[in-house]
């Protein structure tokens, strides 16, 4: 096999060599053939000297550095040598009598020499001088066969087969396909350099350094071939490296600007490989994307970015779109490239350099406070600032051309001269002097320095000029100022420690502990407060232990304590939360109510908390007291409420079983009374209709309880009161009253028992048709409220009085006793709007009316 590091002119060498073997061997082969063809003719002679001639054609065969092979007609191998024998990988008797297209000869090429074989052995074919098959080996492998064939006759002149020499030219035809891709490769690659060129020239006429990373990275893969190109930029002071520009998944540029990737060991390899002139390979490796998820796996190419001092960053290559290894010429074209971008960037980057120094220059020159100015050799002011036009109070071209002795006078400007004349001999000078300009005395600081040209030579001065007069007169107020300020701090330090005593005495003195904690140690920065008396442990336990603070929480509130101090660290917002401790002497339980406050920094990252912890044992036992006769007041509320409603409950039942009890007795008396049959079935109807009444009324007394389950859904209100209107329409036509319905549009669903919400309706429009004038009209309307929907009933009747208004929801109470009323109507409505979660308000006015609100939730709790 060819090696694929031989250079070009050993492989052509190595071809030539081949070549002059192929022609020594097929003279010999033609040779052989010869002498085979005429030992193969019978002749005269006796069957000894036919075996003599075989066995020396054998021995010449055998020695032969040639393949020789013999077929019948049915394409059988009739003879081999040993040099067939080594082509194969088997041996001879393992050959012999096989089919050799079918055996050996690859199928893509079986059926095309098959059917050739079978024309030559017809006559139709002469054989062909020379020519190449593909044959099968042991191993598996295929090797390549040159080969010679010629036709064996007998003596009648018939064709009895063939005699074929051949020659393993593998090798040699490895080595020229590998000199063919070489050359194709050199010629591609030359083809890429002049790109190259092109895209250095192109990539030099950019403005800017971010358009020649971009423009490298779009270039890289569109005009010189490489699959995904990225690169990357690195600082000396840091140990990670900065994206610019690079390819993604599907060959598109992407923005990687503000990306990062640290250095890691690949950074050192490349170093080093930079060093040696080289490109570093990582192949068979995987493939990442920007946010570091593996997308494929294949080679990656880096190379070193060289600015002219240092390696400033990589111009990194993979395959992940092609598949392809990375060749000699890819690696070497990648690192020619990286060397144009690393010059070109270096340059771009000098070049923006100065353009930035320069505007900032320019910006600091015109837009400086302090005084700057130029002069030259002579003197002259060659530049001066908009601040040196103030100071002097001149504009600049009156300044400009000018020394200062033609501005000022030779006399004002001797001083000047002298100082100007020492920077020129090469002396930088710091002068502070009071000059007289502009009708007044101005003090001003002053630094001069020599400037040079190229080669050394002064060629003039420059000068930054500060008005220092106000700072010089606020020095001297600002020293009488301070020589009194030390003399209030004396008194203000006295007063403060005054206060902390005090404040000190007041802290110790509340029933509270103060308390801040750093967040990252969790160590106490302050405990303070009755801290000893509340807690049982001094201040300083808890400096020690910080822990100290978490084991006295009581055991059952502890988990939750814990959760909310990890929760504010969290949040860093204020909370606040009630829980006991133990006290450290005795173990009592003391109640705690503590507020906390975390310090956040600018990052919203909890840096400290200060907390204020407050004892609240005696509220939490007076709150326990309160509780338990508030517990007593309602045990004893129910006990009245339950003698109220046996008392009702009697009352209401004695009537209609006293009439039983008569009716009963009645009917027994008649028994024997002629034609007692009407009487008896009356007092039968009286009977019923009481123990009717009875019923109703432990009916009544059970909704009014709520021992009864509602069935709570979703149902349309406007509905249900339709339903109810529609159920007392009778009763108020009777009352010669009419009903309105005002319903509203578009009311929410809501969760309720239709039949209960349509009973308590019922009851309340028959209460307003009693108290209506005949004639007169009951309004029912709906709506929608901020917490759910409103049914108002509204008459114009006769109203109920202040007094009754408290009492109107009481059970048995009632102003209709004639009438036959239980009282127990608006209470056991009262309980079912109550059990909806809802509620009944009444508004009314003796003689103008009543007007009685429901309100329901939306979704009823």
């Amino acid at each position: 096999m060819g090696d694929a590091r031989k250079t070009k002119a050993e492989l052509i060498e190595e071809l030539r060599a081949l070549r002059a073997r192929v022609a020594e061997r097929e003279s010999r082969a033609s040779a052989t053939c010869r002498e085979f063809v005429d030992a193969a003719a019978p002749s005269s002679l006796a069957d000894r000297a036919a075996r003599v001639a075989a066995t020396r054609l054998q021995s010449y065969l055998d020695i032969a550095e040639v393949a020789y092979l013999a077929l019948d007609p049915d394409r059988r191998i009739t003879l081999v040598n040993r040099k067939t024998c080594e082509i194969l990988g088997f041996p001879e008797h393992e050959i012999l009598g096989k089919d050799w297209y079918e055996t050996f000869v690859v199928s893509k090429e079986r059926d095309r020499l098959v059917e050739r074989y079978a024309r030559i052995m017809a006559g139709e074919l002469p054989p062909s001088g020379s020519y190449e098959m593909v044959v099968r080996v042991r191993d598996g492998g295929e090797r390549i066969l040159a080969c010679h064939n010629t036709l064996l006759r007998d003596d009648a002149g018939c064709i009895v087969g063939t005699l074929s020499a051949g020659e393993d030219v593998t090798d040699r035809r490895q080595a020229e396909e590998l000199l063919r891709g070489r050359e194709e490769a050199e010629r591609a690659f030359r083809c890429r350099l002049t790109t190259l060129i092109d895209v250095s020239n192109a990539l030099s006429r950019l403005d800017s350094s971010e358009a020649l990373l971009r423009s490298a990275v779009v270039w890289g893969r569109s005009r010189l071939g490489f699959d995904r190109v990225a690169i990357w930029l690195c600082d000396e002071d840091s140990d990670c490296m900065s994206g610019t520009f690079g390819t993604d998944e599907q060959g598109n540029l992407r923005d990687e600007r503000g990306v990062t990737w640290p250095l890691n060991d690949v950074a050192q390899r490349v170093r080093a490989m930079h060093e040696t002139g080289g490109v570093l390979l990582d192949a068979d490796g995987p493939l990442h994307d920007h946010a570091g998820h593996e997308v494929g796996r294949g080679t990656h190419a880096w190379s070193a970015i060289w600015d002219g001092e240092r390696i400033a960053g990589f111009l990194v290559a993979d395959n992940l779109l092609r598949q392809e290894p990375f060749s000699q010429y890819d690696s070497e074209l990648l690192r020619l490239y990286a060397s144009v971008v690393g010059s070109l960037s270096m340059r771009k980057r000098a070049e923006e350099a100065v353009r930035t120094s320069e505007a900032r220059l320019r910006a600091v020159f015109e837009t400086a406070e302090d005084a700057i100015f130029i002069k030259d050799a002579a003197m002259r002011y060659t530049q001066v600032n908009p601040a040196m036009e103030r100071l002097l109070g001149l504009c600049a071209a009156d300044v400009i051309g000018r020394t200062y002795d033609e501005l000022f006078g030779v006399h004002a400007g001797a001083r000047i001269r002298v100082v100007d004349a020492k920077v020129l001999s090469g002396e930088a000078i710091e002068t502070e002097e009071a000059e007289p300009l502009q009708g007044g005395l101005y003090t001003y600081h002053a630094i001069k320095v020599p400037m040079y040209d190229a080669s050394g030579a002064i060629i003039g001065l420059c000068g930054i000029a500060r008005d220092v007069t106000e700072r010089r007169e606020t020095e001297a107020a600002l020293r009488q100022a301070r020589d009194e300020l030390e003399v209030q701090v004396e008194r203000r330090t006295a007063a403060l420690r005054a206060s902390e005593e005090r404040y000190r005495r007041v802290v110790s003195s509340l029933p509270m502990v103060l308390y801040a904690e750093d967040a990252g140690s969790r160590a106490f920065l302050l405990v303070d407060g009755a801290t000893e008396e509340i807690l049982g442990y001094p201040p300083d336990a808890f400096y020690a232990d910080p822990a100290l603070s978490v084991r006295s929480v009581h055991p059952e509130d502890r988990e939750r304590v814990a959760e909310a101090v990890a929760r504010g660290w969290q949040d860093g917002r204020p909370f606040e939360l009630e829980h006991r401790v133990l006290h450290g002497r005795d173990g009592h339980v003391v109640w705690l109510h503590t507020y906390v406050t975390p310090v956040v920094n600018e990052a919203g990252e909890a840096t400290q908390q200060y907390g204020v912890s407050i004892d609240i044992t005696d509220r939490k036992q007076a709150e326990q007291a309160l509780r338990a006769a508030e517990e007593k007041l309602r045990m004893s509320e129910r006990l009245a409420s339950l003698g109220t409603l046996a008392a009702g409950v009697a009352h209401e039942i004695n009537n209609p079983i006293g009439s039983i009890l008569l009716a009963a007795q009645f009917a027994r008396d008649s028994c024997g009374v002629p034609d007692a049959h009407e009487t008896v079935r009356g007092c039968i109807e009286d009977i019923l209709r009481d123990a009717r009444r009875c019923a109703q009324i432990v009916q009544d007394v059970l909704h009014f309880s709520g021992k009864e389950p509602l069935r709570l859904t979703p149902c349309d209100l406007n509905q249900v009161v339709r339903d109810a209107a529609r159920g007392v329409t009778r009763y108020a036509d009777e009352h010669t009253i009419v009903l309105e319905l005002s319903l509203a549009d578009s009311l929410p669903p809501a969760t309720i028992s239709a039949g209960a919400i349509e009973q308590v309706l019922g009851n309340l429009l028959r209460n307003a048709v009693d108290a209506s004038r005949p004639g007169g009209r009951v309004c029912v309307r709906t709506g929608q409220t901020a917490e759910g929907v409103r049914i108002v009933v509204q008459d114009h009747g006769c109203g109920i009085a202040k007094h009754e208004q408290t009492r109107i929801f009481d059970p048995f109470y009632t102003t209709r006793q004639r009438e036959g009323g239980v009282g127990l109507g608006l209470s056991i409505s009262h309980g079912i709007v109550a059990r909806h979660g809802g509620r009944l308000q009444v508004d009314s006015e003796p003689g103008h009316g009543t007007i009685i609100c429901l309100d329901l939730p939306v979704e009823s709790t």
